[in-house]
This record gives C-alpha cells, structure tokens and sequence, in this order.
C-alpha cells in the first residue's frame, strides 16, 4: 500500500466525503437456491446481565453475520470487556471457537459459513471478577420457498419502507434495500424499465430518480438490511425528518456513488482506496484521540504524515483482523505465568501481562500462596508490558482497601477509579519492577507504594502512562490509536517518566534475592 494520496481533485472529492461515510456493503448476487429469513434476535437474562443475540444470512452463501451485546441489568452498562463465541453444530460438536471484534456500539461481531441445516448452540463465554459466564441460545439454520424475497441476496423483503420495486420488461421484482436494488439494476440494466423507493412517510412509491434520501441517520429500521437509507418523495420532508433523527440528505447520484463506491475515471483504484482509508482514519482520530487535533491540517497530509503526526504509541499496522488478539488483550495463553513457594514461606507470583483472565488467575494464585501462612509475597512485574487497565484495577483491589482513589484517566472526559474491595492483604509485599515494566503495570506498581502496600526492587520503569485501542479501518488495515492518558493516585503521569524502584538491584536472579532478604528482614 502508497500511503499518499495524489491529486487536488482527490483531496476536493474528500472534503465532500469527510462526514459523509458509509461502509461498503457486499450482498451476494442474485441465484435459484431458497431463501433464508432476515435479521433474527434472541434475548437472554441472568441475573446479572441481559444478552442479545442477532444474526442474518449472507444471501444464500451459508455465511451468517452475527452480533452480541452484553448488558448489566443493574447499571444499564455494556459489558465491553473480551469474551468468546462457542458453536455447537446439530450434530452436538462444538464448530467454532471464535474471539470476535467489539465495535465503537458495545457490539461484539463475528462472521462464519454455516451451511449444514439443523439446530445450532451460540455460547457465549467470558469472565467477570473471577466469575465464569456462559449464555446459550438455541438458533436453527431452515430453508424457505418463499415468493416475497429480494431478487439480489435473496433475503427475505419485510420492510416496505426499505424496500425497491423494479419493473422489467418481462417481470416486476423486489429488492431488500439500496444496494441490492443498483447492483440487479447494473446486472440486468437492458430488461430495467423503472425502478421505485418507497417515502419513508406515506409509504408511496417514488422514482428513485425523483426521491430524496437520508444516509446514516440515528434509525435502524426493523428488519432491514444495512446500509440503512431512508428514502422522501420531497426535501422537505427529508429535512423534517433530519431534524429528529440526524443523517445527510442526498440525491440519488450521490447515494448511488456512496453506496457502489464508483470508481471515477479521473483517479486510480489505488487513488480511491486511499481516499477511503484516509476518511475512516481522519474520523476515528476525530472521535477517539485523547488531545485536540485540527482536522483541517490533518487533510493536508499524507495517511503516513498524519499517523506521524500522533503520539509515539498511535499507528497504522497493515494486520489481518485475526490477527489482532495480542493488540486487543485476547490472548489465548495465561498471564499468570509462574505461581511457587520459595524458602516454604514466601511467595511469588509473575504477571506476564494484565489480560483475560488476570484477575481470575491471580485469585487463584494469591489463595494457595495464602494457605501456606506464608512471610510475605513477591509480584514479578518484570517485562511486563500493561494490558487491560480493568483487570490492573481488578487485582490492586486485593491490597488497597476501599474508596481510595487507585488511578484517574482522562481522555473525552475524567473518570476516576476507587477500590471497592474491603479485604486487604497485610503481609510484607515486594514488587519487583525493570525497563520493560510499562503501562498498567507501572500504574499497579506505583500504585501500592503510594499507599504503602509495596516496596519496589528492580530497576527504573519504562514510563508510559496512555491508553490504546484497537480500531479496525478496513480487511487490511488496524488504526492502534491513544485514546487516554492515566494519573496516579498522587496526581502524576507516568508519561516519559518511569518509576524510581526504592531499592536499585541490577540482575534478574539478584533481585529475586534481594526481595527474599527483604521480607525476611521485616
């Protein structure tokens, strides 16, 4: 990939689209095979936490599209944290085992290809303070013979008001929304005589031609396919429309050009997939990016210019999307990688990152440690890297007593984080620390000391005290943006300036002894 865009024209064509985005939307063509039903949605409750399942076909290619969320019943939060997708086919094996991707909606998404007809298992899988959770529900992959359907993807069309009529000189057809509308127009352009919206409104049918639509506004409407156009018979009630529920207004030329993406003659298909990565890129770091940034100077550059431009932890990394379990924190291995008792009465835990998983491992591991009535305790921060802030706050908890203020990160906002634990470890405890401690695990460190939980060995800290997060812009490409920046409880950033140990030990084996001496001097 050219990581520069050419051209005035490119960047004038640009600006137009700037806040005009829209995803590309691939429905499979037209075909023979029956159909399958549109969106379908299950509920499940515990407790705790309200789950919502909604899948779809992808015409009638065995692929499905489906989407969880996760909601605390007491809170009314999303639960954003990683989890796991399980599928257990009819025959009760279990098919996929998947980590899937979290949108900016609390949306947790995954596509596979399920072909086989029968009764299906959707497991949802994750942990919450130490607790395992999994929400089962029941789904069934059917065939229907059904006229009512798009004559694109063969979805079923059950939204009159997302719906396209298309007249042919030898039979009249139905579409499920735009985008299969102008792709069977363009297959089979010479049989065409008209092709009609219908006014979001009266539900009349319009030319499309004539008609007035709203692209990306706050509606989605029920059971329809994306992208989510509605369409008027006039502006004016298109504007009236606006007004509530947000959106752009666009003729059908635009919307035709925004939803088929048509390539221009008078650019590239290289010239057009940078533009397209450039407006996603500039959005995202409109949205997310923890400092005020002047979008207008933004444009002015290059996509390799303007990721230069942030800070030393935000970059562009050409990444398949299954490959981003690592930058996400779902790593598939422990965190808590060493667990012993050394000299029968000190213990020592080594945190290798904070991830899925940390608190639950490091609640087992601090309980057998415990039960030997042990002198005192060792935490192995060393080459730790960070990872999840929620789970750092998770364990801090174990040795912090209640409402004292653990750290503060502020990004669009402040939010402050208190223990809201009542247990508190009181044996002696060290913390051994180096160069490549970074991030959270410098905020845990750093942490217990200021409350005198811990007394730091090792060597001086990395200094890193900003928070990143995943986006994914396209198949190709993984936006790792800083969306944050934390302070400690005293009110100091770790940012460029590491932790000072209060005992400076070079050696990894030296350090090790000099905290047992340590705990044994107490």
């Amino acid at each position: 990939m050219i990581y520069k865009i050419k051209g005035i024209k490119l960047l004038l064509l640009f600006f137009l689209n700037l806040f005009f985005l829209n995803p590309v939307y691939s429905h499979e063509p037209d075909g023979n095979a029956p159909i399958r039903p549109t969106v379908i949605t299950h509920h499940q409750e515990t407790e705790e936490y309200r789950t919502t399942l909604s899948y779809y076909p992808v015409g009638n290619t065995g692929i499905f599209d489906f989407t969880v969320r996760v909601e605390r019943i007491n809170s009314g939060s999303y639960y954003n944290r990683e989890l796991e997708f399980k599928i257990v086919d009819p025959q009760g094996i279990e098919r996929i085992s998947y980590v899937p991707f979290l949108d900016n909606e609390s949306n947790y998404r995954m596509r596979q290809v399920l072909k086989d007809k029968g009764q299906y298992l959707f497991i949802v899988q994750f942990n919450q303070e130490g607790r395992d959770h999994e929400i089962t529900f029941p789904f069934k992959i059917e065939e229907y013979n059904i006229e009512n359907m798009c004559a694109w993807c063969r979805m079923l069309v059950t939204n009159i008001k997302t719906a396209y009529f298309l007249t042919l000189n030898d039979a009249d057809k139905k579409a499920c929304c735009i985008h299969c509308a102008l792709n069977y127009r363009n297959k089979y352009s010479e049989k065409i005589i008209s092709m009609e919206c219908v006014d979001y409104y009266s539900e009349e049918r319009v030319d499309t031609q004539k008609a007035w639509y709203i692209n990306g506004s706050d509606i989605i409407p029920k059971d329809s396919m994306p992208p989510y156009v509605v369409a008027f018979s006039s502006i004016e009630s298109a504007r009236d429309f606006q007004k509530t529920y947000d959106g752009k207004i666009v003729d059908f030329n635009r919307l035709e050009c925004e939803i088929l993406r048509k390539e221009d003659s008078r650019f590239s298909s290289e010239e057009d997939e940078d533009m397209l990565l450039l407006e996603e890129l500039i959005l995202r770091i409109k949205e997310n990016y923890y400092k005020d940034i002047d979008v207008k100077e933004l444009i002015k550059l290059s996509i390799k210019g303007i990721t230069t431009s942030l800070d030393q932890y935000s970059s562009l990394k050409e990444i398949k999307p299954s490959s981003l379990d690592f930058i996400r924190g779902f790593e598939r291995d422990e965190t808590i990688s060493d667990t012993r008792i050394i000299n029968d009465n000190i213990g020592y835990i080594k945190i290798k990152h904070f991830g899925r998983r940390t608190t639950e491992g490091f609640k087992k591991a601090l309980t057998n440690v415990k039960d030997i009535d042990i002198l005192g305790l060792i935490i192995d921060l060393r080459d730790n890297p960070g990872g999840s802030l929620e789970e750092t706050i998770q364990i801090m908890e174990f040795f912090i007593p209640e409402r004292r203020l653990l750290v503060t990160v502020s990004s669009k906002g402040q939010t402050k984080y208190f223990s809201r634990n009542n247990e508190e470890f009181t044996r002696p405890l060290v913390i051994l620390i180096n160069s490549d401690t970074a991030s959270c695990a410098e905020i845990f460190a750093s942490t217990l000391r200021h409350y005198n939980k811990a007394t730091l060995v090792g060597t001086e800290s990395y200094g890193k005290g900003t928070i990143q997060k995943a986006f994914p812009l396209n198949y190709n490409h993984t936006l790792i943006l800083t969306i944050g920046e934390c302070y400690l409880a005293d009110g100091t950033t770790l940012q460029d300036s590491g932790i000072k140990p209060d005992y400076v030990i070079e050696g990894e084996e030296e350090q090790i002894t000099f905290a047992i001496e340590l705990i044994e001097k107490w």
